[in-house]
């Protein structure tokens, strides 16, 4: 059974209704029942260098945004 508010239901021989919940993807390791669980380490987010082109076009808009660099002449981004 779904209802209109999207939660679903099982109804068990016209007597027992459950309430069904969405079981998530498959683990190797539960973090409930083993002991030896640990749970995955948050991958590091890579930074481009700053002579990657789109840190330069963006590092540019920034300075030219900046009230104390507007009237410098010789600030120029390779």
């Amino acid at each position: 059974i779904q209802a209109f508010d999207g939660s679903q239901y099982c109804c068990v021989n016209d007597k027992d209704i459950y309430a069904l919940e969405e079981i998530p993807e498959h683990e190797t390791k539960s973090k409930d029942l083993d002991i030896d669980y640990t749970p995955p380490k948050p991958k590091k987010p890579r930074i481009p260098p700053m002579n990657h082109p789109w840190r330069r076009q963006q590092f540019g808009k920034f300075v030219k945004q900046q009230e104390h660099h507007q009237n410098d002449q010789d600030t120029k981004i390779a």
